[in-house]
C-alpha cells in the first residue's frame, strides 16, 4: 500500500500550480534546514558532508535553500531572505509581506507590505515592478511565471515583468518541456477545455474534459492524460500515441499519483501499473520491468534510478531492477544524486548511495518548503469601489433581479425544504467574492405544513413535513469582501463608495444607507477586515450595518499567507516518504 499519497486526483490543479518540470526535478540541494532530535530550534545541515553549520539558529522554519538563499518568517509575520554565508543579517533591507524562494530560478516574485508584486534577483534588488492589476504571481519555470490578474484570469510573464501571454485562462500548469497546459472552465456545462500552448501563447491543440483529463505535465514530447480509467499519451500536436496502463483495478486510483507526475515519460521510460503494482515500460510501451512494486517514482536526476516501495519499506532500484539501496527504510527523500534522507521510526539521517551514514546527527524534522506563489498587497480604493458599484443596477444586484421569487431559484437550492425552515436567507456560493452571496426574502423560505385527522368528534392538526414558500419574494442581496490582508482602508472605501453613490443620484438616509430615487437602497458595513455590501429592493427593509475600522498595526495582513506553502515534514506525526520539490499545495 502506498503510505502517503492520500489526496484526490484534482489536487493536481490548484491555482497557479507549479508542476514538475525538467528545470525543477534535477535540483540538487547543498544545504538542508533541520530540527535535531531534542531541539525546538532550526539548524542548517551541509548535505554533502553531514556537518551542522548553524545549530539552533532559527525559531521559525526556513525554506528550501538554493542559490545559497532561503526565506524565514520573522516575529512580525513578514519574511526575510538569508544567505548561507551570513545567517545573522537578512539580505533584504525591508521585510516582505510575501515572497517566493529561488529554487529553480535566479529571479523570483516578492511583495512589500501595502505594495504590488515586484520581481527581485538573488541580491534582493528589484528588477521589475508588476502592474497593479496583477494580484498573484508564481515562480519562474523555464523562464516564465504564471500570474493572475484582477479579473481572475491567468497568463504568463517573463523575468523582466513583461506579459508574454495575456491573461485569458482560468488556471494552468507551469511550463514543462517548452509547453504549458491551461484551461477554461464552463461551470454551467460542467466542462473544462484544456489548451496546450507554447511560450509565445500559440495554442498547439485543445481538448475537453469529455475527451481527456490531464494526468501530469509534458515531458520528453508527450503528456499523460486520463480517459475512462486509462492512462494514454498525447504528443504536442494532440495525436494519441499509445496506451500506458489501465487503472480499473488499481487500489491507488484515487490517490495523488498524478501530483508526483508518476506517469510522465522520463529518460525514455515510463512507470506503469497493473492492478496495484508498478513496473517500467520503454517509449514504445514495451515492458522492461514487470509490474511488481507497490510504487515506483523516477528520481528526476536522469540517472535511471527509482524510489521503490515493497510492502511497507522503501529502497532505490535502477531500471534494470538492480537494488541500489536495500528495502529497509520507512521513507526516502532525494536531496542529491548521491545523498538521501532516510527514516526509520521517528528520526531521520543522511546516507549516500552505498547506504553509508553521511552524518552522525539524528533529525526529527526537516524543510524542503517551497514558497512558490505571492499575492499583491496593494489595494486601489478607487478600483475596489468601482468593483462594488459594478455589482448592482437599478433593479438587480450580483445578477439577481428585483421581484424574483423563490420558485425561479429552485436550481440554487441544494437541500430539502426542512433545511430552510423558518429561514429568510439563502446563501449561494458564487465564487466571486470568496464568500457566499446571501439572498434575503420577504418571508420564510419554507415552513411546516399540516394535515387534519378526525378522531370521533375531534379534529387534530398533524405535522406533514415541510414545504417551500415558492412565492417568497427577493427583497435584498448581501455580499461580503475580505480585505483583512490590507492596511485599514475601510473608512476610505466607505467615503469613496458613498461619493460614487451620490454621483449616481443616491441620497443619504439617517440609518447609514443611501437610497435611489426608485426606492432601492445600498448600505456598506465593515468589521474585522470584512466589508459587507447590502442591497435592498424594498423600501424600509434595511438592517443596521456595523462600521468598526481596524487599527493599522499591519499584523492582520499575514492572516492568509500560510496556505500558500508546503507543510513541514515532521517525522513524529507525518507519514510521508517522498517530497516532490516542484509541487505546491494551495
Amino acid at each position: 500500500m502506498i503510505k502517503s499519497l492520500n489526496f484526490l486526483f484534482l489536487s493536481l490543479l490548484p491555482i497557479l500550480t507549479i508542476s514538475c518540470s525538467n528545470e525543477d526535478t534535477d535540483i540538487e540541494y547543498d544545504y538542508l534546514p533541520v530540527k535535531l532530535v531534542g531541539s525546538e530550534m532550526w539548524s542548517i545541515l551541509n548535505v554533502q558532508t553531514g556537518e551542522v553549520l548553524y545549530k539552533d539558529e532559527f525559531k521559525n522554519m526556513p525554506s528550501a535553500i538554493y542559490h545559497d538563499l532561503f526565506l524565514v518568517e520573522n516575529d512580525k509575520g513578514t519574511f526575510d531572505y538569508y544567505n548561507i554565508n551570513n545567517v545573522k543579517t537578512p539580505v533584504n533591507k525591508a521585510s516582505f509581506y510575501m515572497a517566493a524562494d529561488f529554487v529553480g530560478s535566479d529571479v523570483t516574485p516578492a511583495t512589500l507590505p501595502g505594495k504590488q508584486i515586484t520581481l527581485i534577483n538573488t541580491k534582493c534588488e528589484v528588477v521589475a515592478t508588476l502592474d497593479k492589476s496583477i494580484e498573484r504571481c508564481g515562480k519562474f519555470v523555464e523562464g516564465l511565471a504564471m500570474f493572475m490578474d484582477e479579473t481572475g484570469k491567468c497568463g504568463f510573464l517573463d523575468k523582466t515583468g513583461k506579459i508574454v501571454i495575456k491573461a485569458k485562462y482560468d488556471n494552468g500548469l507551469s511550463f514543462s518541456d517548452g509547453v504549458s497546459v491551461c484551461w477554461l472552465v464552463d461551470e454551467d456545462e460542467d466542462l473544462t477545455t484544456y489548451y496546450v500552448i507554447d511560450k509565445t501563447g500559440k495554442e498547439l491543440f485543445k481538448f475537453t474534459s469529455n475527451e481527456y483529463v490531464i494526468a501530469g505535465a509534458f515531458n520528453e514530447g508527450r503528456i499523460p492524460v486520463f480517459k475512462d480509467k486509462e492512462i494514454i499519451y498525447l504528443d504536442k500536436t494532440g495525436k494519441k500515441l499509445q496506451s500506458l496502463c489501465n487503472l480499473e483495478d488499481t487500489i491507488n486510483y484515487s490517490s495523488n499519483l498524478f501530483n508526483y507526475n508518476i506517469f510522465a515519460l522520463r529518460d525514455g521510460r515510463s512507470v506503469f501499473c497493473e492492478g496495484d503494482v508498478f513496473g517500467l515500460k520503454d517509449k514504445e510501451s514495451n515492458i522492461i520491468l514487470r509490474a511488481k512494486y507497490d510504487l515506483l517514482i523516477n528520481s528526476g536526476y536522469g540517472d535511471g534510478r527509482y524510489i521503490a516501495q515493497k510492502g511497507d519499506k522503501f529502497g532505490i532500484i535502477d531500471f534494470n531492477d538492480n537494488v541500489v539501496l536495500d528495502f529497509k527504510y520507512d521513507e526516502i527523500f532525494l536531496l542529491r544524486r548521491n545523498v538521501f534522507l532516510v527514516g526509520n521510526g521517528k528520526t531521520r539521517t543522511l546516507i549516500n548511495d552505498k547506504g553509508e551514514d553521511v552524518t552522525n546527527v539524528n533529525i526529527s524534522q526537516f524543510s524542503l518548503q517551497q514558497m512558490s506563489m505571492v499575492k499583491s498587497n496593494y489595494l486601489d480604493p478607487d478600483a475596489f469601489v468601482q468593483k462594488l458599484m459594478n455589482n448592482f443596477t437599478d433593479d438587480s444586484c450580483a445578477g439577481y433581479k428585483r421581484g424574483t421569487i423563490l420558485k425561479n431559484l429552485k436550481n440554487e437550492i441544494d437541500h430539502d425544504a426542512g433545511y430552510y425552515s423558518y429561514e429568510r436567507e439563502l446563501s449561494i456560493d458564487k465564487g466571486n467574492t470568496g464568500r457566499p452571496v446571501t439572498l434575503i426574502f420577504d418571508r420564510y423560505l419554507s415552513q411546516q405544513r399540516y394535515t387534519y385527522e378526525t378522531y370521533y368528534y375531534w379534529s387534530y392538526r398533524v405535522p406533514a413535513g415541510y414545504e417551500f414558500n415558492y412565492n417568497a419574494e427577493l427583497i435584498g442581496v448581501d455580499l461580503e469582501y475580505d480585505i483583512s490582508e490590507y492596511d485599514s482602508l475601510e473608512k476610505l472605501i466607505e467615503e469613496k463608495f458613498e461619493s460614487a453613490l451620490t454621483a449616481n443620484g443616491y441620497k443619504q438616509l439617517e440609518n447609514g444607507y443611501m437610497e435611489a430615487p426608485n426606492g432601492t437602497a445600498v448600505g456598506l458595513g465593515y468589521k474585522d477586515g470584512i466589508i459587507r455590501l447590502q442591497y435592498s429592493f424594498k423600501k424600509g427593509s434595511y438592517e443596521k450595518l456595523t462600521r468598526i475600522p481596524r487599527e493599522s498595526d499591519g499584523e492582520e495582513a499575514q492572516e492568509e499567507s500560510d496556505d500558500t506553502y508546503l507543510d513541514v515534514v515532521d517525522t513524529t506525526s507525518v507519514d510521508t516518504f517522498y517530497v516532490d520539490t516542484a509541487e505546491v499545495a494551495e
